[in-house]
């Protein structure tokens, strides 16, 4: 098991969705022990559209949508793959959570007190 801390309250998951092949950040933040998505941004709108979440959409210098309501998650699981590119940002820092070459790598982010 390994254990990267982040110690900021946004946490940030720059990814390629392969359905619509455009980019994307999905916005989280750490908060009460869990994770709670706050929002997605894409130069795209169909991806967006992916999400099927009602809320706010803002279009500037892309499109961004703000979801009227998200459930807490205890933890984030996720598949990181290099065809998607899934990599967490904090801050100024960026750590792919892929392997150039590599099989999918299946991961679990949780807050630790």
């Amino acid at each position: 098991t390994s254990f990267l801390a982040v110690t900021l309250a946004m946490t940030l998951l720059a990814y390629r969705p392969l359905t619509q092949g455009g980019k994307a950040t999905e916005e989280e933040r750490a908060a009460g022990g869990g994770f709670r998505l706050v929002a997605v941004a894409s130069p795209s709108e169909a991806v967006l559209d992916y999400y099927e979440l009602e809320g706010r959409r803002v279009a500037d210098h892309g499109w961004r949508l703000e979801p009227a309501a998200t459930p807490r998650l205890a933890s984030l699981p996720l598949v990181a793959t290099e065809v998607g590119r899934r990599t967490l940002v904090a801050g100024d820092r960026r750590l792919p959570l892929f392997e150039p070459g590599a099989a999918p790598a299946h991961l679990v982010l949780s807050v630790r007190r």
